[in-house]
């Protein structure tokens, strides 16, 4: 093994059968080559997605709205309330 491969870091790809360094994988990102078999979607996240928990009392008429629609719509309450959150937040409105 040489100098730069004892000291770098090291990417492999998804099967292994590939051995790249960070360096390697940043030139390839910039040059707008395929990094896909370096990267686990299932592992990857938005720098942004941490997550903090909020609580919101509401009264519970409009608890059971929430749950109606939800579940009219076959999702969470909570995912219910983000996705709304979401929407408003994108139109600025």
């Amino acid at each position: 093994m040489n100098k730069l491969a004892e000291n770098a870091a090291l990417i492999s790809n998804r099967d292994g059968s590939r051995v790249i360094t960070v360096e390697e994988f940043d030139r390839m990102f910039d040059d707008g080559e395929d990094i896909s078999d370096f990267i686990d979607p299932a592992k990857t996240r938005r720098a942004d997605d941490i997550i903090k928990r909020v609580n919101v009392d509401m009264p519970i008429w409009m608890m059971s709205q929430l749950d109606g629609r939800a579940r009219h719509l076959g999702v969470t309450r909570q995912a219910l309330i983000k996705m709304w959150i979401a929407e408003r937040l994108e139109t600025g409105k």
